[in-house]
């Protein structure tokens, strides 16, 4: 697996990359999107009990943090490049 999906290595990416929960700060230094954005996703996600529902991969909060599984994020990340679940696909 390469050290981050669209950006080149740094040691701060690096030192993310080593990271088990990334912060929607850390989601955004890894594929330049905004935190902002991330929080929205998971704001939209809440209480969806099924993750084919969901617009962004799944989070959790530890006391006041909203937190992302690095695993999990890099592989909602792969299937949206895959065109997978969410994804917007052009068809011929």
């Amino acid at each position: 697996m390469s050290t981050s999906p669209t950006r080149e290595s740094t040691p701060q990416l690096d030192a993310i990359m080593a990271k088990t929960a990334w912060s929607s700060a850390d989601l955004a230094a890894v594929t330049g999107i905004p935190a902002s954005t991330w929080r929205y996703f998971a704001m939209l996600d809440k209480g969806k009990a099924d993750d084919a529902e969901c617009v962004g991969p799944r989070s959790f909060k530890v006391g006041r943090r909203r937190l992302w599984r690095r695993e999990t994020a890099l592989q909602w990340l792969a299937d949206q490049e895959a065109g997978g679940r969410g994804a917007e696909t052009a068809t011929d």
